[in-house]
């Protein structure tokens, strides 16, 4: 509910600054990907929460969980994540590749090479019964 009521407060005023925002952003990613074909990184900056943290997260209105994730959705970059490993809990880590704007066949060709030589993406964590949740 906190994002949404967000939403809701802000002013056409208020999205034309956020669209601004945006744009300036978008022209500094793109300089910064200027002489790269791709830039990896983790898919999120910590373990795995747990559903009532992300719920908490999402009711503060934090984008903490998206640092990662944001900015290829923001600037049009295309992103793709990939298991990495296991955290020591079991659960699943992720490497996020974010390729040049309409770079997706490099993008992808990335990501089938990385699945061709790792095995992570054949590995499931171990499910918890739903009873003790």
């Amino acid at each position: 509910a906190g994002l949404l009521d967000l939403g809701r407060s802000l002013t056409g005023r208020d999205v034309a600054r956020a669209q601004a925002h945006r744009q300036i952003f978008a022209s500094r990613f793109a300089v910064m990907m200027a002489d790269v074909d791709l830039i990896a990184m983790p898919t999120l900056p910590a373990v795995v929460p747990t559903v009532d943290a992300i719920m908490a997260m999402l009711a503060e209105g934090s984008t903490e969980f998206g640092r990662f994730t944001i900015p290829p959705d923001m600037t049009g970059h295309p992103a793709i994540s990939l298991p990495m490993g296991m955290d020591d809990a079991g659960h699943p880590i992720g490497l996020q590749f974010t390729g040049q704007h309409l770079g997706e066949d490099c993008l992808l060709r990335v990501a089938h090479h990385y699945q061709c030589v790792t095995d992570w993406h054949t590995r499931w964590p171990e499910l918890q019964d739903s009873a003790a949740i």
